[in-house]
């Protein structure tokens, strides 16, 4: 998933080995379980030099506040970027990533603000330089 200056919306797909309601944590029964937001392979091929607020369900086109009842977390990319030589780029893996959504998710429950396909946009504070390259391997939803 490659990051850029403008909104990335990302639709959700649920990890492990529940049983999960087609694309959405609408209905998802918790009980005494958490769901957590997992980013894999965090990496950038230079510092991209901004933040990137996470938001649960955003609505298209919705520019969020500073206190949005949707946002679950912010993303940096400290330590994500490879070292120069060649080897050590091969081998370093992309940093992972994990957020609890439980709370976020049952408040958007209670206030019927789920949607049908659960996305998660990702939003930079500011543009950055296009060479940084910010990617994420995979966005998923996991339930513990």
């Amino acid at each position: 998933i490659e990051l850029r200056s403008g909104a990335v919306v990302v639709l959700l797909r649920p990890m492990g080995t529940d049983k999960w309601p087609g694309s959405t944590i609408q209905g998802y029964p918790l009980g005494n379980r958490r769901l957590l937001l997992v980013l894999k392979g965090i990496r950038a091929s230079k510092q991209p030099g901004v933040l990137f607020h996470l938001y649960l369900d955003l609505p298209p086109g919705t520019l969020p506040g500073k206190h949005d009842q949707r946002h679950v977390g912010v993303l940096n990319f400290f330590d994500a970027v490879p070292p120069s030589d060649f080897e050590s780029q091969e081998r370093k893996p992309g940093r992972d990533f994990s957020y609890d959504i439980t709370d976020v998710v049952d408040s958007l429950r209670s206030k019927n603000l789920l949607t049908h396909s659960t996305t998660v946009t990702i939003i930079a504070t500011r543009d950055f330089p296009i060479d940084s390259c910010p990617l994420i391997g995979q966005i998923a939803i996991a339930v513990q």
